[in-house]
């Protein structure tokens, strides 16, 4: 896996003299061409990696406030220490009575997480749409269609979740709360002044409150707990999948990378004491880079080791929920 580094004044003598000496004509465009292609989806990859801990951070953090149950009651793990005045100024709330209330809580701390879900999964479209080239073909099952178009298309719970991060981004609260119970509130959100919801959501949206009027006579609100729990699994489960499917990618670009170690050696500084190599290069335009050489495919296990973790846990807390909630037709 490739790290990038910037090069300083006061680098090692040994790397001096490998810039000194390279030229560009060193190396031919195919081998400028897979360096560059290592040195960008592992930079790449590692940002996504990045991404998914904020993702499962706002997860976390959602979860270590409120207790989520199937009742949707809101109930606090621990006070959160911030009051806000009258004026908006924000304080500790042991010098006041005013402290945060759970609407303004669970709506901050869900568009938060609603915004690092979308962020995390459009990160990974586009890995899939600029990562390959005629040179370094796109695997076959590497597409949107295989992984977040479809993550869409078959499951209702995130694209409800796309579409209350939409809703958020323009400027409205995607969560009610009413007699300390928090739920999306379908009627309200689809009469919302100044936003248009896409046409194909907005219908499926209405025909799930007709149903639910129709065959419960219910007000029309959608479980938070429920929707938020398979929302965050469906986009653990394209986190996974993706990698997965990028591992084989990773490792025929660190072989070829290897290989031209072994062609190049006196561009090569090794380091033993930080367990990497470091490849020098300058390209054709004349920009000199230099990249870690890692253990990539390791690398890649340990990433997919602790995310299938984590999908494991995942699916068992939402087999849980399952039991209790009647599951709306997607």
């Amino acid at each position: 896996m490739a790290s990038i580094y910037t090069l300083s004044g006061d680098l090692n003598e040994d790397i001096k003299k490998i810039i000194s000496e390279s030229q560009a004509s060193d190396l031919s465009s195919d081998e400028q061409e897979q360096l560059m292609f290592y040195m960008e989806t592992g930079r790449h990859i590692s940002e996504i990696v990045r991404l998914f801990k904020v993702f499962r951070f706002n997860m976390e953090n959602l979860r270590n406030t409120f207790y989520l149950t199937t009742s949707d009651e809101l109930v606090r793990n621990e006070k959160i220490k911030l009051g806000v005045t009258s004026s908006g100024e924000v304080i500790d709330s042991d010098e006041s009575n005013s402290e945060i209330d759970d609407e303004i809580a669970i709506n901050a701390l869900t568009i938060n997480f609603l915004s690092s879900c979308r962020t995390l999964l459009e990160s990974i479209e586009v890995f899939i749409d600029n990562s390959f080239s005629e040179n370094f073909p796109q695997p076959e099952d590497l597409t949107r269609a295989a992984l977040t178009s479809r993550a869409y298309d078959e499951n209702f719970h995130y694209r409800l979740l796309v579409a209350m991060r939409n809703y958020s981004q323009h400027g409205n609260l995607p969560v009610s709360v009413v007699n300390g119970k928090c739920f999306f509130d379908f009627p309200k959100i689809l009469n919302t002044p100044h936003f248009e919801h896409n046409a194909e959501r907005r219908k499926q949206m209405e025909g799930i409150v007709n149903e639910i009027i129709t065959e419960t006579s219910n007000y029309p609100n959608i479980a938070f707990t429920a929707t938020i729990a398979e929302g965050n699994l469906c986009a653990t489960e394209v986190y996974v999948d993706f990698l997965r499917k990028v591992k084989a990618t990773c490792e025929e670009s660190d072989k070829n990378v290897r290989k031209l170690m072994e062609k190049h050696p006196n561009k090569v500084f090794q380091s033993p004491e930080h367990g990497f190599s470091l490849f020098t290069f300058i390209l054709n335009d004349e920009t000199s880079h230099s990249v870690a050489i890692e253990d990539t495919p390791a690398v890649i296990d340990s990433y997919l080791s602790e995310a299938e973790k984590i999908l494991r846990e995942e699916k068992a807390k939402v087999d849980e929920l399952r039991k209790a909630f009647q599951p709306i037709k997607s």
